[in-house]
């Protein structure tokens, strides 16, 4: 065991022995999230196609922002858009946390879903697509990037697959994601 964490250990030891056991709680819980973040960073990872992983660690600091090198990786990679699109949203609908808030590396996938026309999305999610799929086609269109730089072509998914695309986002326990499927995929006017 590392001599800096043996001291910490002893440190909290102490403190929780005279009447401090919150300090020990708070420090144990920060572990607890790193670990559980070095978790996620690293199953992520793997599910991540080999061409984007080389630039996994400039996406923890960045991803938001995309890189050419990145778009231009993942084309040579996967040169049919459908492909790479499937790819793409089976990777965004990976995440394990909620739609916002989330680590930087997840908007890598729906920077570059973003650069592909919706037909290609569309014939990428397919009639039948699966969980992850559909939970990645949820996310995407239920975004604040897509409502804000390609909002009216929400209008143009097919009922059926926005029917379904809800329906799974309406399983969720999470409230905030709900209500953004509603928002991008709820009944038209």
């Amino acid at each position: 065991m590392d001599p800096r964490r043996r001291g910490a250990d002893a440190l909290m030891d102490w403190l929780s022995s005279h009447g401090m056991r919150f300090v020990r709680e708070e420090y144990d819980d920060g572990r607890r999230r790193a670990g559980d973040a070095a978790t996620r960073a690293s199953a992520w990872r793997a599910a991540m196609p080999a061409s984007l992983a080389p630039f996994f660690e400039e996406m923890q600091q960045s991803g938001a922002s995309g890189r050419p090198e990145w778009t231009a990786a993942i084309e040579a990679e996967l040169p049919d858009p459908v492909e790479r699109a499937r790819v793409l949203l089976d990777l965004f609908g990976s995440g394990v946390g909620p739609w916002t808030g989330h680590p930087s590396w997840e908007s890598v996938p729906e920077q570059l879903l973003l650069q592909l026309p919706l037909a290609v999305i569309l014939d990428a999610i397919g009639d039948t697509p699966d969980a992850r799929r559909r939970e990645g086609a949820a996310r995407l269109f239920s975004s604040w990037w897509f409502s804000r730089k390609r909002g009216p072509e929400l209008a143009q998914i097919p009922d059926q697959l926005r029917g379904r695309l809800l329906e799974h986002a309406e399983m969720s326990s999470d409230e905030d994601r709900r209500k953004r499927a509603r928002a991008a995929l709820g009944t038209r006017d």
